[in-house]
């Protein structure tokens, strides 16, 4: 079997020849040193006689390892465990990379490297890959051949297609909670969301962002259409709100601001009919403000 050691600096030991059951490994590229597995599963470094040899030894004694298969990849331990947990640890970091993207630690176009989030998250290279791949698939992050991923970064025509889509499919999402409002604690959980998010014109710049993502999510769960929050889901609200957010300015928060609270009170109402008409132009008018926004802020049309 081959052994693995774990290091920041390479992936990989070299057996030497006649290793079987204990023997002499070479860590290569980097600095000259040979390691040696005693049968009490202890292992020796023995290095050169430079001082960066020496610093190799006392650095590497004691790093982890464990034993393989023979592999071309550098995965940690965490690979090497059943399809239920390892699907576990996709799901987190899944969920790791999506709140990232949404909190704005990765950026629309920001390349997402495999090396650096197994280092941030601790997981191996399958794990990330698996949970790259289907976060790619729900249109969060693009798979760019011989690149990788990078957080999704939308075109011009992409953006105008999108809010053309949402001014359509949240209009009825607004209608139908409008309908369903009086139903269970439907109005009980909506006033709670509008008493959390406290939209005011005082300072409506404060927490913008997850506001409004909160107000656009309540209203999805509320109007109670699984099909319709699916759909919407793939519009990927977070990534156009982050590629959008530094150009807009105190009016446009305070004009987004008083449509919201003109949507809300449509739907305590119980008013299927403006509900829609005021989420149809809320999405319109902002969709029109992203068309007169520089070029610099898209990704250019493949």
């Amino acid at each position: 079997r081959k052994l693995v050691m774990r290091s920041s600096m390479g992936p990989f030991l070299y057996p030497s020849a006649g290793c079987a059951g204990g023997g002499s490994y070479d860590y290569r590229p980097f600095l000259s040193y040979n390691l040696e597995l005693q049968s009490n599963h202890q292992l020796l470094v023995s290095t050169g006689n430079s001082p960066e040899d020496d610093a190799a030894g006392k650095l590497w004694k004691n790093l982890p390892m464990r034993s393989m298969e023979p592999s071309d990849t550098l995965d940690r331990p965490e690979d090497a465990v059943p399809s239920a947990k390892r699907g576990e640890a996709v799901d987190l970091v899944v969920k790791e990379i999506r709140d990232g993207i949404i909190a704005g630690r990765y950026a629309p176009g920001q390349r997402l490297i495999t090396r650096e989030l197994m280092a941030e998250l601790g997981y191996g290279r399958g794990t990330i890959r698996e949970a790259l791949s289907r976060l790619a698939a729900d249109g969060l992050l693009d798979l760019v051949p011989n690149q990788g991923a990078a957080v999704r970064r939308f075109s011009r025509q992409e953006m105008q297609d999108l809010f053309r889509i949402r001014a359509v499919l949240e209009s009825l999402a607004a209608e139908l909670a409008a309908e369903r409002i009086g139903e269970g604690d439907n109005r009980r959980r909506f006033q709670a969301m509008l008493d959390a998010i406290d939209m005011n014109d005082a300072d409506p710049e404060a927490g913008f962002f997850g506001k409004n993502l909160t107000f656009h999510d309540t209203i999805l769960k509320i109007s109670g259409n699984r099909e319709l929050q699916g759909l919407l889901s793939r519009m990927q609200l977070p990534i156009i709100m982050l590629q959008v957010q530094n150009a807009m300015r105190t009016d446009q928060f305070q004009h987004s601001t008083r449509e919201h609270r003109d949507i809300a009170a449509a739907i305590l109402a119980g008013n299927p009919a403006q509900a829609r008409q005021t989420m149809e132009a809320h999405l319109r008018r902002s969709g029109s403000w992203v068309q007169t926004l520089p070029e610099k802020l898209f990704r250019a049309q493949r």
